[in-house]
């Protein structure tokens, strides 16, 4: 098992990473002060959201909850009273949600460091007919297949996000 470990200088911490055979993925640790704590607690848990800027809050909860079938999950207005903010996700709270931000920063690019996002599909064809039936523009004229059989295929958003619909063996 490998170990490395790092000093944060701006928190005096020191962070542990640790790949195994026995992990999927690389796990980061904070090294816990509490001596009955070995190794802290894992710094991430899992990814909360992803934020999507949008310029019509109303076009876009409407596109992704009746088209594309997330659920709204909330609405709030953010302190500085000029960006409003919705919520939206599959059924259950324990998954990643997608927030959508209205009033942000309307002069930023639809194409930013973020390229897409993915949202898994049974069926992908069926799911492509829909959303051509809904009127959707999709950026891909066919569906690419990856080497271990995963396929996907680009469309877009609203206000021109990349989002894409992938299917696994």
């Amino acid at each position: 098992m490998g170990l490395k470990q790092r000093k944060c200088l701006k928190h005096a911490s020191f962070y542990f990473s640790i790949s195994s055979p026995f992990f999927k993925q690389r796990q980061i640790y904070r090294r816990s002060n509490n001596r009955k704590e070995r190794w802290g607690k894992k710094l991430i848990k899992r990814i909360e959201h992803a934020g999507i800027m949008v310029k019509n809050l109303e076009k876009s909860i409407a596109f992704y909850t009746d088209i594309i079938g997330f659920q709204l999950l909330g609405r709030l207005d953010h302190p500085n009273g000029r960006i409003k903010i919705a919520f939206i996700g599959t059924e259950g709270t324990d998954g990643t949600q997608i927030e959508l931000l209205e009033g942000y920063n309307d002069s930023l690019p639809a194409e930013g460091k973020v390229h897409h996002l993915a949202l898994k599909v049974d069926g992908i064809e069926e799911e492509i007919a829909r959303l051509k039936e809904a009127g959707v523009r999709f950026i891909d004229e066919e569906i690419t297949t990856l080497p271990n059989g995963s396929r996907y295929m680009f469309f877009e958003g609203p206000d021109g996000e990349w989002l894409e619909l992938f299917e696994t063996n």
